[in-house]
């Protein structure tokens, strides 16, 4: 990126202003969780609380978050926060819409107050660095690809970051979703044909307010992103057709971690550069569980998905999963259990169990391939 000349770097947007000296451009540290982005937004001088974050999401937020930061509706029905604050970036009168999200904190394991984006960017370059989990904001018009990327076109007519993919040899149409966990997220009718022909398993991929999201999921063979190719990703869809927003494909966050990602949006272009996880396999679940976090912070099961090693070994939903061998759960985020449950090979894993004020029972689970 060209250095730039003047002392003080600023971004200016609507929603007010962003200054850094030369160099030391704004930038936001963040986490993963169920690979989707988190960031730690402070309202109005508050504790910072965690978001959902893409570049060119709306300002939602929580009513109940709302409640508790003092933030009371307007006539529009939208809350107005004076002040916000993700790590170095500082923004002021910032509007939001309010939403329901405490459906979706028990299976993301983490509660989101909202989600944010363009409030932060201000609609300008912005740059994910998932290796580094930084955010950087940029100067577009100074920016060089490094060697290695790949820049491609943001398609026409579409507001979010929307490239030209590959997928098994075909041209795939897909928006870059950080805020979005799981792989290649397809409309039904877009799933290749052998998923109807036994290739595809039925199983839960998330949890949203109405409850599990159960979807078709297979690996494909190959996903093109420029020069890079990525070797058999997960695809999903939904089994209820409806559930696709606008019946388009998106990349979450299990394919955008393994790159940096550019958006520039006055030139129209996403750059991606890829990074040690680009060679990586995906791995994918390999129990049939659907896990929520429970109240006294440990897994339960919220669905077995029939027919797998899950179902074999006689769990049944409302299992509290206490501990795995031997290593209590509440001690584990729930991103760290289901990495235990997409281990690859040859995996038994001794589980300590309890349902209500029962006794503890232990169960042997042993792990095998569902995809």
């Amino acid at each position: 990126m060209r250095q730039a000349s003047p002392l003080l770097f600023c971004l200016v947007s609507l929603s007010g202003l962003a200054c850094a000296r030369a160099g030391t451009l704004p930038a936001m540290a963040f986490h993963l969780v169920d690979d989707r982005i988190v960031l730690a937004v402070g309202l109005n001088g508050g504790k910072p609380v965690p978001f959902l974050f893409a570049p060119d999401a709306v300002s939602l937020l929580d009513p109940a978050v709302a409640r508790r930061a003092g933030l009371r509706p307007g006539a529009a029905g939208l809350v107005m926060a004076a002040r916000i604050e993700a790590g170095a970036v500082r923004r002021r009168d910032v509007p939001f819409g309010l939403a329901d999200f405490a459906g979706i904190g028990p299976g993301l394991g983490v509660a989101p107050a909202g989600t944010i984006g363009e409030a932060l960017t201000g609609g300008g370059a912005v740059q994910i660095d998932y290796a580094a989990r930084r955010i950087r904001l940029l100067d577009g018009a100074g920016f060089q690809p490094p060697a290695g990327a790949d820049c491609l076109p943001w398609l026409a007519g579409h507001g979010l970051p929307t490239v030209r993919a590959t997928l098994d040899g075909r041209t795939l149409i897909a928006r870059l979703a950080p805020d979005q966990g799981g792989a290649v997220h397809l409309p039904a009718a877009a799933m290749p044909g052998q998923a109807q022909s036994g290739a595809a398993r039925t199983l839960v991929t998330g949890f949203s307010g109405a409850g599990p999201i159960w979807s078709r999921v297979m690996r494909g063979e190959t996903l093109g992103l420029g020069r890079t190719r990525l070797t058999a990703p997960v695809l999903q869809a939904p089994t209820d057709a409806e559930a696709a927003p606008g019946g388009v494909a998106s990349l979450g966050g299990a394919i955008l971690k393994r790159f940096t990602l550019t958006f520039l949006p006055t030139r129209r272009l996403v750059c991606l550069q890829p990074n040690a996880l680009a060679a990586q396999p995906e791995r994918a679940d390999r129990s049939g569980l659907g896990l929520v976090l429970g109240a006294d912070g440990a897994p339960v099961v919220a669905v077995v998905a029939p027919a797998t090693p899950a179902a074999t070994a006689g769990l049944v939903p409302g299992d509290h999963i206490l501990a795995i061998n031997g290593r209590a759960t509440r001690r584990m985020s729930l991103d760290a259990v289901r990495a235990l449950l997409r281990a690859p090979g040859k995996v038994r894993l001794r589980l300590s169990i309890a349902k209500g004020k029962s006794r503890p029972r232990r169960v042997m689970l042993t792990l095998r391939d569902l995809i």
